[in-house]
């Protein structure tokens, strides 16, 4: 198939070459070495064509050395292939319009859909099954996926009902049965079972030469991990009360890991280990070596250190507590999601305070409570009546049952402290939410409707795509979040304006979604890149490659976005790219532009204005800019004569020679 496809391809620039007529070797060596082709009108031969297809394992490695990689402004290849030459399956029509966009690393697809409202495959019966479909895509188009045997590299690992009634189909890509890390493959069907759209983030199968035994044990990885946590942070033991909303304190799987072409893979235990409640480190430790290939904090985390504040509102709310042996607890048990279990209530929105401590082994986090039905704390008070808002709007807008979707409970807590001092942030911490007083530089943190929604946001990232806190799937992470702050609070595109204090952020805003500038100049740290000429290429050890910094120009895209067709619109794409799974672990900037104008163009249309608003935005800021712009012009040459300026060392003198 893959001659066929390349033959085609050449089609709408020199005219059609029959197999019989000339020897292919010689055609492609031709088009390799830019020889100009035959000038020949003539008609395929399909019968040919397929036969010379049955052949095609001699011409794999060649086309292997041929293919152009594609960068992150270059146009998705299409693939035109004639319908009589796709004979469709028993109950399978396949797409022959089809639109590829590849990995910039590996030459891989990472997003694949047909050009125009057609599927990419139909199928004529909705009990053909799901998987069966996609691996009989993967079949007819292997040699674009480069696996050499599809149906033991992706093994299934989540099935998802999305909203519209469609399911997304996970693939874990593995190899020997291990799994390679943020290698996967999502596959997307709508409600009539027809495969829509496949992304992905997915390498060449492995070489036999990889490694498949480890010398370094499970415990030993653990080991090592917490030998280098100890060097970087404390490590305290997590109270009782709170060790009920903690998935996991410490795991080790066994991984491949590979995220550079020219290296090759190594087997490793990635280690997730909880040191407190604070912090989640995941280590990527060599399996054979126990060197530490690579660590970060895997907790978002939000506010520079120079944080946020204004003063709490002076306002009485109306609350929805629950009154349990005679105690007024803020616990909000009437959302959908409540079990209805007075003794033992789940599904519920629920807030501790930490008093004043940090959270450590020492520290006692309680419910908040009451002896009466009123509250005299109010940064309890406004986390609780915000944290129903948010979970209204999700709820309201998007149908999301929870941060998982799933009816989980919804922590927060505040009142913790930073080595006994009020603390400057506020996190999510992959299972509850964590806001300090602010510090210095910020009143309470909980102040903020569009910082709770940020923090609570992340969570619903976590658990949809799940987006790497890293380099640019982190800078995502951090801009959905920001994305789900401005839906929330919908009056303006400003993150934290309403707990900032303006003697450290003199725009009165941590973020402004307009303006990532922020009325600053670069290297001041309320100077977020607004396109990707600005874009700041940082080492994982300065704020994980970026994540805080970049995000300015994720946002900049959102806001024009949104801007353009209204936020009403704006959320139904973003929450579709979420809910779709239309992103991978590890996607990037250029991945996320894809996504939106797939969204678009399923909620609005082919020819949509939002389509376009879609494109515009993001070529505004130099994502994976369509097509392309003429350059700049050059400026004139200087006339002149060349003069050489030297300082005198010694007598601070200016001297100017003259050529």
């Amino acid at each position: 198939m893959k001659r066929i496809i390349f033959l085609l391809a050449f089609s709408t620039i020199y005219t059609l070459v029959a197999f019989g007529q000339i020897n292919t070797f010689d055609l492609l060596r031709k088009v390799k070495n830019k020889e100009p082709l035959p000038n020949q009108k003539v008609n395929l031969d399909y019968e040919k064509i397929i036969q010379a297809n049955k052949n095609f394992a001699q011409l794999k490695q060649f086309f292997q050395t041929t293919r152009k990689e594609q960068t992150s402004s270059s146009k998705p290849k299409t693939l035109m292939l004639p319908k009589n030459i796709i004979s469709p399956e028993a109950d399978l029509q396949f797409s022959d319009n089809i639109q590829i966009q590849y990995d910039e690393k590996y030459g891989t697809p990472c997003f694949i859909q047909a050009n125009g409202n057609q599927p990419l495959i139909k199928a004529k019966y909705y009990n053909f099954t799901l998987s069966k479909t996609i691996f009989h895509f993967i079949g007819r188009f292997g040699d674009e996926f480069q696996l050499k045997e599809p149906k033991n590299e992706l093994v299934e690992k989540e099935i998802i009902k999305t909203s519209d009634g469609g399911t997304a189909i996970r693939y874990q890509q593995v190899y020997n049965g291990i799994p390679i890390w943020g290698k996967e493959l999502i596959a997307n069907f709508n409600r009539f079972g027809d495969l829509e759209v496949i992304t992905a983030k997915i390498v060449p199968t492995f070489e036999p030469s990889v490694p498949v035994n480890y010398t370094v044990s499970k415990n030993a990885a653990i080991n090592i991990a917490v030998e280098d946590i100890r060097k970087r942070t404390l490590i305290q033991e997590i109270p009782e009360q709170l060790k009920r909303l903690v998935t996991n304190t410490e795991k080790a799987e066994l991984w491949y890991y590979l995220e550079n072409p020219n290296q090759k893979p190594t087997l490793i235990w990635v280690v997730e280990y909880r040191p407190n409640l604070l912090e989640r480190y995941r280590y990527f430790i060599d399996a054979n070596t126990g060197e530490i290939l690579e660590s970060y904090q895997a907790n978002p985390s939000d506010g520079p250190a120079i944080g946020y504040g204004l003063d709490l509102f002076n306002q009485n709310r109306q609350l929805n507590v629950f009154v349990f042996n005679g105690k007024y607890l803020l616990i909000n048990a009437s959302k959908p999601m409540y079990n209805q279990n007075v003794q033992s209530p789940n599904g519920v929105i629920v807030i501790y305070t930490n008093n004043n401590m940090d959270l450590t082994q020492n520290s006692q986090p309680t419910i908040v409570s009451s002896n009466t039905q009123n509250f005299s704390d109010p940064v309890a008070v406004t986390l609780h009546y915000f944290l129903d808002k948010v979970y209204d709007y999700y709820y309201n807008t998007f149908s999301r049952n929870s941060i998982d979707g799933n009816k989980k409970n919804i922590v927060g807590i505040v009142h913790v402290t930073d080595q006994g001092s009020s603390m400057a942030n506020a996190f999510w911490t992959g299972d509850f939410m964590v806001f300090g007083d602010g510090g210095n530089y910020f009143y309470p943190l909980a102040r903020g409707l569009d910082v709770i929604a940020h923090e609570f946001t992340h969570g619903v990232v976590q658990f949809t795509v799940d987006l790497e806190y890293k380099f640019q799937s982190g800078a995502l992470n951090e801009g959905f979040a920001d994305w789900g702050g401005s839906m929330v609070d919908r009056e303006d595109w400003l993150i934290g304006e309403d707990v900032v204090n303006p003697a450290y952020f003199p725009s009165g805003t941590m973020r402004d979604m307009s303006d990532p500038h922020n009325k600053a100049y670069p290297g001041d740290p309320n100077w977020l890149p607004a396109h990707m000429n600005e874009y700041q290429d940082l080492p994982l050890e300065k704020d994980n490659g970026g994540v805080h910094i970049n995000v300015g120009i994720i946002n900049k895209a959102t806001y024009l976005i949104g801007s353009a067709i209204g936020k009403d619109k704006l959320e139904k794409i973003y929450y579709r790219v979420l809910d779709k799974r239309y992103l991978t672990k590890q996607a990037n900037f250029v991945d996320f532009r894809l996504a939106c104008e797939r969204a678009a163009k399923e909620l609005f249309g082919d020819n949509s204005a939002e389509l376009q608003a879609v494109k515009n935005a993001f070529d505004a800021v130099g994502i994976g800019n369509s097509g392309g712009s003429a350059p700049n012009p050059d400026l004139p040459p200087v006339s002149g004569k060349h003069y050489i300026l030297a300082v005198d060392a010694n007598q601070f003198y200016l001297w100017r020679l003259e050529e």
